[in-house]
């Protein structure tokens, strides 16, 4: 891969805060310690940054303590919101570029599953969803129109 096209897929990347990056290190290294893999936090850390296409920790640090760029939300990022009118608080688990520039998608994990059904003979549980939401936090269809369905608050 050309030094142009790493560059332009990481420009377009969302890069998590330093905390979430340092689990996933944490974690990494839990893995491989249960298959008898030791490896320092060090070297986790060092993984996680070649999966991320940084040349070390040290770029990837200083790039998820940047700015968010246009203020998109980030893995690991808290939120509040409603989903089919229930009131939920809950962590982004996943981001991904659209076809839409003005809108990403995204999972969500509920920290309390949220009731989707409106009837009193069966409930409808939902304690992860994945929507795609527009600059202001509101859900959109495929045409980025706003289909009402999620909303995050400030």
């Amino acid at each position: 891969m050309s030094v142009h096209k790493v560059m332009e897929t990481m420009m377009t990347m969302t890069i998590p805060s330093a905390d979430v990056l340092k689990q996933q290190a944490s974690r990494l290294r839990d893995h491989l310690a249960g298959k008898n893999i030791d490896i320092s936090h060090a070297d986790a850390l060092e993984a996680v940054a070649k999966q991320y296409g940084c040349k070390n920790w040290n770029v990837l640090s200083a790039m998820a303590k940047r700015e968010k760029p246009e203020n998109w939300l980030a893995i690991g990022d808290r939120v509040q919101g409603s989903y089919l009118g229930n009131a939920f608080s809950g962590q982004v688990i996943k981001q991904n570029l659209c076809d839409m520039a003005s809108a990403r998608n995204y999972s969500i994990r509920f920290d309390e599953p949220v009731d989707v059904v409106k009837s009193e003979h069966f409930s409808g549980f939902r304690q992860q969803v994945s929507m795609t939401l527009n600059k202001e936090g509101r859900s959109v269809d495929h045409k980025g129109r706003p289909d009402n369905i999620a909303e995050l608050y400030g």
